[in-house]
């Protein structure tokens, strides 16, 4: 079994932990890993979203595009890019991801991720305790 566990301020509204990006498979060049620091679960998310920003750091190439509504519910086409999302060393995922603008994240984790494991957040006086195993 995998594990992957992040405690963060009960205060927050928004479950953000950390993860890396590895693209090394995809794309070849030096900078094909890129720890992220503000990665966002959000279980509203059918896939799995990278910043316009992370794109271009990465110089990523579309692998496809794909027509997709945000919450706004307004259909727009976005390119798609292969990666991969790590959680820690046990836990890799190979995504679709979809491009968008987001502000304040870098990465979208998405039901197409979270639906693989058990998810769960508990909180611990103070603290909030994000649990996903597989």
């Amino acid at each position: 079994m995998s594990r992957y566990k992040y405690k963060f301020p009960y205060c927050s509204n928004r479950i953000i932990t950390p993860c890396i990006i590895d693209v090394s498979k995809y794309v070849h060049k030096n900078d094909d890993i890129l720890e992220c620091k503000r990665a966002l679960w959000d279980t509203g998310a059918t896939v799995t979203v990278v910043s316009e920003i992370l794109v271009n750091q990465l110089g990523l190439v579309p692998t496809d595009v794909k027509k997709v509504a945000g919450y706004d519910g307004k259909p727009v086409l976005r390119n798609v890019y292969k990666v991969d999302i790590m959680l820690n060393d046990d836990m890799r995922f190979s995504v679709n991801a979809i491009e968008a603008p987001l502000i304040t994240t870098d990465v979208l984790i998405g039901m197409d991720i979270i639906v693989q494991g058990d998810f769960c957040l508990e909180r611990c006086n103070d603290d909030q305790i994000l649990r996903f195993e597989i």
